[in-house]
């Protein structure tokens, strides 16, 4: 609420504070625009809220349990997770560039114009993937030949 601005507990219009109530005197005002009558106490006796005093000490930081080993994940799942990923990603390079991507397959060029964009395919895909998951290449490679080469074994 504005300090210099009263509002009418009635209607809600807000006007100017009068002066008496800003040197200290409490009035009783009456709202032009509804009639309302209520009392303006001074500002300097304005019930504030009390605010608590800032407790120098930071508060605790909660201790995080050890984790626990991952349970290994079933090699099939896991296959299929990866395949999936691979084809989003590249789903996602291909949709709309399909007229540049048939020229550059038709004229050899695929590599050299998709090859930038292909590399940070590849590494948002092996960060998405466990570390040491040694299947992952031959599953990317899979599905930029189905995606990107239409079927055809280029890479």
């Amino acid at each position: 609420m504005n300090p210099d601005r009263i509002v009418c507990p009635a209607c809600g219009n807000s006007y100017p504070v009068p002066e008496q109530v800003s040197r200290g005197r409490g009035i009783r005002v009456r709202c032009p625009a509804c009639g309302k009558a209520f009392r303006l106490r001074p500002l300097e006796a304005a019930e504030e809220p009390e605010t608590p005093p800032a407790d120098p000490t930071p508060p605790p930081v909660p201790e995080i349990p050890p984790s626990e080993p991952e349970a290994p994940v079933d090699p099939a799942l896991l296959r299929r997770r990866a395949r999936r990923l691979a084809r989003a990603l590249l789903g996602d390079l291909a949709r709309g560039r399909e007229k540049e991507r048939k020229k550059a397959l038709s004229e050899g060029t695929l590599l050299l114009i998709f090859g930038e964009r292909l590399e940070a395919v590849w590494r948002d895909y092996r960060e998405r993937l466990p570390q040491d998951y040694h299947e992952a290449r031959g599953i990317f490679r899979e599905a930029v030949n189905d995606i990107l080469a239409d079927g055809k074994q280029l890479f």
